[in-house]
């Protein structure tokens, strides 16, 4: 997944007189839950006119011009900043940019949003809750399991457009219990208290030198990784600094029962002191 800056798009509709349109919204996260791509889409803390009553999604090949709408008028959460949109059938194994719009109650629609390009996979496809599993459902990687996906901003699980949690498995499912053990304070679960990861220490490395800092996270991140029983060895850890706040881990791991090394990403938020 890769973030883009916004393009310079012409605000569609809006009211008469002095009214102002639907301010611009961000995506913020993107994540494959079985077959389905789920989007995180955050208000623009600007308000306009009129009150937004949701989102469109659009898809687009390059990102500057054949935009396709995935997703109409998805309705913003109740008292949440941040609101889940979904491409139901996704373009497989091959790179989309995708962009969202607000829509207020007069029916104009904003400039579209910053881009995110995703590139989704057909790993696994299996859509609904846990309870609905059946035997070899779990994708071609049985052995890493199935569970409920999990919203990488709230925590919390989605309800896809069919009305059931949404699931993930595989791969996919590998990278989100890594990214909820790293982000777990080490000690924070009582009858787990060697799970997670201890943030303390690059924390308190805020005035090391950048280089020192990405050597103390590398070195605590592959920790971690070799605490998780479903990696069998881990090949290899690149740490980046985004920006100030922030950085990109890429670790690449050999997992029970795939063939081949996997490379999987995380961004990791880190506020100096």
């Amino acid at each position: 997944m890769s973030v883009l800056l916004p393009p310079d798009i012409t605000i569609v509709g809006g009211g008469g007189g002095g009214d102002v349109g639907p301010q611009i919204p961000s995506l913020v996260s993107a994540s494959q839950a079985s077959g389905i791509l789920v989007f995180g889409v955050m208000q623009n803390p600007v308000t306009g006119s009129y009150p937004i009553i949701g989102y469109n999604l659009y898809r687009s090949v390059t990102g500057t011009g054949g935009w396709v709408e995935v997703r109409a008028l998805q309705p913003i959460s109740s008292v949440l900043l941040t609101t889940n949109c979904f491409d139901i059938d996704p373009v497989y194994g091959q790179q989309q940019y995708y962009a969202a719009t607000a829509v207020d109650s007069q029916g104009a629609e904003s400039s579209r949003s910053n881009l995110i390009a995703f590139s989704a996979s057909a790993e696994s496809l299996q859509i609904g809750g846990p309870s609905n599993l059946s035997p070899g459902a779990f994708g071609p990687y049985p052995l890493l399991g199935s569970d409920v996906f999990l919203d990488p901003i709230t925590g919390e699980g989605v309800v896809g457009p069919n009305g059931d949690l949404l699931t993930v498995n595989g791969l996919e499912l590998l990278a989100q219990d890594l990214r909820i053990r790293i982000y777990t304070d080490k000690g924070g679960l009582l009858l787990h208290p060697n799970y997670g990861f201890d943030k303390g220490r690059i924390l308190g490395s805020g005035q090391a030198a950048p280089k020192v800092q990405a050597q103390i996270l590398r070195a605590d991140i592959m920790d971690v990784l070799q605490a998780e029983p479903r990696i069998q060895t881990v090949l290899d850890v690149e740490v980046q600094q985004s920006n100030q706040d922030s950085w990109v881990i890429g670790y690449d791991v050999m997992a029970i029962g795939v063939e081949g090394p996997q490379r999987l990403n995380l961004v990791f938020p880190f506020y100096k002191q």
